[in-house]
């Protein structure tokens, strides 16, 4: 996150609650996850994803691009929003980590 650094900044890592060596972190938040496809169902990349992982605690967050075959179904978490809120979260990772996060913390993701 940009800005000012502080308690809600993110930060990026390469496994959330993971340390070099395979040490754990001494966070002990729940860890979240999400995919999302960033292709068109016609789009011969529809299967390549992101899936994205964060700790509403510590903060840290990760993402990757996955693969997800083109007969699974993902959940859209983003499904009960607005249209103009939908598209203006589009498919930038970080602000659908927000959203999500946002979730988490009102006790209203599933």
């Amino acid at each position: 996150m940009h800005g000012k650094p502080g308690r809600w900044a993110w930060k990026g890592v390469f496994a959330v609650h993971r340390r070099s060596e395979g040490a754990l972190s001494s966070c002990t938040g729940r860890i979240y996850q999400y995919t999302y496809r960033l292709y068109a169902p016609e789009d011969s990349r529809y299967e390549r994803c992101v899936g994205m992982s964060w700790c509403s605690v510590c903060r840290e967050a990760s993402e990757n691009l996955v693969f997800v075959s083109r007969d699974t179904t993902l959940a859209d978490a983003l499904a009960d929003l607005p249209a103009s809120e939908r598209e203006r979260i589009g498919q930038n990772s970080r602000k659908i980590r927000e959203c999500l996060d946002r979730l988490v913390r009102r006790g209203l993701w599933p």
